[in-house]
């Protein structure tokens, strides 16, 4: 069911051709060096902007660097690596790139693009006599150990500012225990540096330092500002062992709740009580006792959850290697790997290739807020297969890495005479497989490190030995070990399909829909998840019954079809009598400021809370009667806690957010 337009009573025809998904084209960068193999050249990390363009970086070597056809400089040495960091526009043609490094090896870290459009690039450089090079931007002198930086660039490449992060008295013996891990960014552009640090460090130009503490390294979250000024600084609650804290720490990755403002951390490790390793590790006052996990925190640092991998799995072959990634209306995506029995957060492993270290099943897991499993998904191979990456977008979620010979996902296959990189697309809401992918290369040393939806293309990156063949292309390699490669996969830049969007504000049995979509569009068709449609452009819905509805807006413009989905809830936020259904459960205080308490409750009851249009930003399953909510990150205005009892009886309060 399409509408089409009416103009002064004329109907306007066009052509609508839906565009079919593919790999568009690729392109590699690096040097014509070898260099050591566990520095290969690869696309590390990768993100996109608003107008389609990729921002990348890679560790690159020193002879001959290419980026496309562009040669952005040579590096320093040949056996220790620079940093390469350039950006491709949607049709992949190179737009610019720099060299960051010294000669004694440097290594970016992590790389966000804001809504405001900034580009915001980590890592560590050696300056312990050497001097160091931004590209043509800036060089700075050699400088002892002060060694980690944060830098600001516009979209054009243009450096704004670069922050190093110690102080410039930074010794020898705190330098070796500091790093930065992850970062992440917020809605106003600022940044969460999620890092390591000895109690009591300084930190450059600031007053503000590490707190003072005794005993092992701590991790931190360092906020600065869009200007590059340190806000504040806050400690998680984490504890791991000093002897093995590399290990753990480099296998840890970190994001912010867009919505609600906590920290999620997860990442792999060999605990002792696997038999195999003695990684010790403690989120709040909770050991993470097998291989796999994903911990939650307050801003202000308190531990509020965690899930880990069971431990009763015959191979207990778990891993993750990947943030989580978070979507518009604020659920988790987990990426992970594990061998059949495995399991995960209530979801076990399939595989049924058979019982082999090397059989792996590859999941995605979406979660809400609180680590609920709403639905999880894998696929399986034999027998070498590695997860390595994973990004969501409106409707889509993604997952990549490695393969070789043979990946089996739903009812689709692919298969390798070496190593390839493999990517598959499902429906975001359903989980649902769209598309298992391959990036085929001539060598055994080939795979996907990295990727990131612009829209609903996929741009992907990795890397290559050998040849590298992507459509009707071949690439080669510069030399080396290996290089590193950017493809897209999707759709035509010159006609970009329409992004559906749109939010909802639901008065009792009402409902308001707001469309958002991009102007290119030229025709919408709802699906009210009640049995009727609809095909305005602001429609407003009566709902005959209470309860939740998904709600799909479909949109189509002259090159093609975009769909997104969102459930609405429809009585549960209408403030039923609290004391009337619950009369011994307390919440307190409301109005709320920082933290929100309810006692006398019952383990296994659920606790929610609703915006007034109905997006749900928070839900917790009780495992005793009391809980506690920091609220800190939460804004200022109206919402519904909604309480539900293992009976089926639920209650609604009305919560005021100072």
């Amino acid at each position: 069911m399409k509408q089409l337009l009416l103009v002064f009573g004329i109907i306007p025809f066009f052509s609508l051709a839906q565009q079919n998904p593919q790999l568009q084209w690729g392109t590699s960068g690096g040097s014509a060096d070898g260099g050591q193999i566990s520095l290969t050249e690869r696309v590390a990390e990768m993100d996109t902007d608003a107008e389609g363009n990729v921002y990348l970086f890679s560790p690159v070597f020193r002879n001959n660097i290419k980026f496309g056809e562009a040669a952005p400089g040579d590096g320093h040495d040949a056996l220790h690596t620079d940093i390469l960091f350039g950006s491709l526009n949607c049709n992949g043609e190179h737009r610019w790139s720099k060299i960051i490094g010294g000669t004694a090896g440097d290594q970016a870290k992590t790389l966000r693009v804001s809504k405001q459009g900034k580009v915001y690039l980590t890592g560590m450089v050696n300056r312990n006599g050497y001097a160091v090079d931004f590209g043509n931007d800036l060089q700075l002198p050699a400088a002892g150990f002060q060694t980690l930086f944060l830098s600001q660039y516009e979209t054009n490449g243009t450096m704004n500012w670069t922050k190093m992060i110690q102080s410039d008295t930074v010794s020898g013996w705190s330098y070796s225990r500091t790093a930065i891990i992850d970062m992440d960014l917020d809605e106003q552009g600022n940044v969460y540096l999620f890092s390591l640090f000895p109690p009591g460090s300084k930190l450059a130009e600031s007053n503000i330092k590490i707190p003072d503490g005794s005993g092992e390294n701590k991790i931190y979250v360092l906020q600065y500002n869009t200007a590059g000024v340190l806000q504040q600084v806050q400690q998680l609650d984490i504890n791991f062992s000093g002897n093995d804290q590399a290990f753990i720490v480099y296998g840890m990755h970190f994001r912010r709740h867009p919505l609600t403002g906590n920290y999620y951390v997860n990442g792999s490790l060999v605990p002792p009580q696997t038999g195999v390793g003695n990684d010790v590790l403690y989120l709040g006052n909770q050991l993470v006792s097998s291989k796999m996990y994903v911990g939650c925190f307050s801003q202000s640092g308190q531990y509020l959850w965690h899930k880990q991998s069971d431990l009763s799995g015959v191979m207990n072959n778990t891993m993750t290697q990947s943030p989580v990634d978070i979507d518009e209306d604020g659920n988790l995506y987990f990426f992970g790997q594990g061998s059949l029995g495995d399991s995960f957060n209530g979801f076990i492993f399939e595989n049924p290739l058979g019982l082999n270290f090397t059989n792996v099943a590859n999941f995605i897991m979406k979660m809400d807020a609180s680590g609920n499993r709403l639905w999880a998904k894998s696929g399986y191979s034999m027998p070498v297969n590695f997860t390595q990456t994973g990004t969501v977008n409106h409707n889509k979620v993604a997952i990549g890495g490695y393969f070789a010979t043979e990946m089996h996902w739903d009812n689709e296959s692919i298969s390798s005479t070496g190593q390839d990189g493999w990517f598959a697309i499902l429906n975001k809401n359903t989980g649902t497989l769209e598309k298992l992918g391959r990036v085929e290369g001539t060598g055994f040393y080939d795979g996907i490190t990295a990727m990131r939806f612009y829209k609903k293309d996929l741009f992907l990156g990795g890397y290559f030995a050998n040849e590298l063949l992507i459509g009707n292309q071949t690439i080669n390699n510069l030399g080396g070990s290996s290089d590193f490669f950017v493809a897209k996969y999707g759709y035509d830049c010159d006609c970009p399909l329409p992004t559906a969007s749109f939010t909802q504000q639901t008065t009792a049995q009402q409902v308001a829909f707001t469309n958002l979509s991009d102007a290119s569009v030229l025709s919408q068709e709802w699906d009210f998840g009640d049995g009727q449609t609809g095909t305005g452009i602001h429609p407003v819905h009566h709902y005959a019954a209470n309860g939740t509805y998904t709600v799909c807006l479909e949109t189509t413009n002259n090159c093609g079809t975009d769909t997104t989905c969102k459930t609405v809830t429809i009585g549960p936020l209408s403030a039923t009598d609290w004391n009337s259904i619950f009369p011994n459960i307390k919440v307190y205080p409301n109005p709320v400021k920082d933290t929100f308490y309810m006692d006398n409750a019952s383990p296994g009851m659920v606790i929610s809370c609703y915006t007034l249009t109905g997006q749900k930003i928070m839900q917790h399953t009780l495992s005793s009667g009391q809980y506690r909510w920091d609220t800190s990150g939460l804004a200022s205005g109206v919402y519904i806690i909604n309480l539900q009892h293992t009976d089926g009886s639920s209650a609604q309060q009305k919560l005021l957010k100072l």
